[in-house]
């Protein structure tokens, strides 16, 4: 199934042998360059590198619904394959806040 295909590429980036999954996940919502402007929602998936079997919490993978791995968040802005269309994500691919409101940035896809 799908699911399995998304559940078996996160599994494939943690240590053989670790119990605990480090995952988050983050919201990229687009508006198609088409005559509607349809907007819509991608999932992706964050998991961080590890290094002798320990997580490294400021280097991750990114992971999109297909399920295709993208080394780091600009390897995703860079290769994703959305279609056309103007992108609406959190700064660096991570939530953070500035006075209690979430960065954002805005780009367009490859």
């Amino acid at each position: 199934s799908h699911i399995k295909l998304v559940c078996d590429k996160i599994k494939s980036l943690h240590p053989t042998g670790e119990n605990s999954f480090y995952i988050s996940y983050l919201y990229v919502v687009i508006r198609l360059r088409n005559k509607k402007n349809d907007e819509g929602i991608q999932v992706l998936f964050r998991i961080p590198t590890f290094e002798e079997g320990k997580p490294i919490l400021d280097n991750h993978n990114f992971i999109d619904p297909k399920p295709r791995r993208y080394e780091t968040w600009n390897d995703y802005l860079r290769k994703n394959k959305l279609p056309k269309c103007d992108m609406c994500y959190p700064v660096d691919g991570i939530y953070s806040a500035i006075d209690g409101s979430v960065e954002i940035q805005f780009g367009k896809s490859p």
